[in-house]
């Protein structure tokens, strides 16, 4: 995908395992009218190595009396329904291709991409998003990062264990319409950003990710990802629905919790302004990142 969603996807490199124990961390407790919330933020791809968590999200989330998601991929079913629409909003129709859409240029690039394990005859009916996504999937591989060792995917097969009940707090048709809906705004951009940059510098550009995940630092995350591009007014566009739009969504819904909730969501869903906990706490919940002094 994009750098930017190649970001999100990453976000960091290190074992959560590394951060101070009395540090900050990107967990965020709500409380209302005797409910309590507990937001953190998650890394889509990861390693086996950085678990088990912090103590104190460890505790949180076993007191926890339901887990929420942005969606349950440790659900089969739910797993099968996104991936089957991916793959029909994804791909061009028997008479049109990619081909017919990108340069000469473009197209030998993404064959050339490193570890694409994608054979040319598919990878020429993907539209533009879905072949980004592909190239972000090698990408991810090179850096050692695997989805299923994402810290929600951790999360979730152990709620499932454990027989915590999960909450989706969107569904595979909002999340595909990011990329492939009529409201879509930057398929056609997609693919030439993942292609724009190499991995090595996609990777490095996530430093500044880590830094402040290790910092506890939303400020400088949320910077971090703006500055790429923050004078372009279809990456704006995107960002709205990327994060606004979704945390309004998601924030209208936790403020219907009760009881115990653990959140776990992408962390740039938690930073700034618009994130989830500013938007709770204009909801009338009291907010607090946990460690902060």
């Amino acid at each position: 995908m994009t750098k930017r969603i190649v970001l999100c996807a990453f976000l960091f490199l290190i074992p959560l395992s590394s951060l101070a124990a009395d540090g900050p961390l990107f967990l965020w407790q709500a409380e209302k009218d005797g409910a309590t919330i507990h937001l953190f933020g998650s890394i889509h791809a990861g390693q086996e190595s950085w678990y088990p968590l912090d103590e104190r999200i460890e505790q949180v989330f076993a007191a926890a009396d339901t887990i929420a998601c942005e969606l349950n991929m440790a659900d089969q079913g739910m797993l099968m329904k996104a991936s089957m629409l991916a793959m029909q909003e994804g791909m061009y129709p028997a008479d049109e291709k990619l081909t017919d859409h990108i340069s000469e240029e473009t197209w030998q690039q993404l064959q050339a991409v490193e570890g694409l394990m994608v054979p040319a005859s598919m990878l020429e009916r993907m539209r533009p998003g879905l072949a980004a996504i592909t190239v972000a999937q090698a990408v991810m591989t090179r850096a050692g990062l695997d989805p299923q060792q994402g810290v929600d995917m951790h999360l979730l097969r152990r709620a499932t264990e454990s027989e915590q009940p999960i909450v989706s707090l969107e569904t595979p048709e909002q999340q595909i319409a990011l990329i492939f809906g009529p409201d879509a705004v930057i398929d056609s951009l997609l693919l030439s950003e993942a292609l724009e940059e190499s991995p090595e510098t996609m990777i490095a550009m996530i430093e500044k990710l880590v830094a402040a995940w290790r910092a506890g630092d939303p400020e400088a995350m949320e910077t971090a990802y703006r500055e790429d591009w923050k004078d372009d007014e279809r990456m704006e566009r995107f960002h709205e629905q990327l994060l606004v739009e979704r945390n309004a969504r998601m924030a209208d819904r936790l403020d219907q919790a009760r009881a115990h909730w653990f959140v776990v969501v992408g962390s740039l869903h938690l930073c700034g302004e618009d994130g989830i906990p500013a938007l709770l706490a204009d909801r009338g919940w009291t907010v607090n990142q946990v460690g902060a002094r």
